[in-house]
């Protein structure tokens, strides 16, 4: 068994570390309900420059927007 961490976009998972299965494999997906900081780590990363390229200032802004509503 592995466990890797990820963030649930609302629409998708997106895996934080590599994934390494090439193959098809069975999960388990269990949400967590430190969901804002996995969110924050998310957003760190991109600051450190390890997704050059994802357009970061879009990215931050829709993120902060969905923050703000989940707020109400």
């Amino acid at each position: 068994m592995l466990t890797i961490k990820g963030i649930y976009d609302g629409a998708v998972i997106k895996p934080l570390e590599p994934i390494p299965f090439k193959e098809e494999v069975e999960v388990i997906i269990t949400f967590l309900k430190e969901v804002e900081k996995a969110k924050s780590r998310k957003n760190w990363q991109r600051l450190r420059g390890s997704a050059t390229g994802e357009h970061l200032l879009e990215t931050l802004l829709q993120d902060r927007k969905e923050e703000l509503n989940r707020e109400g």
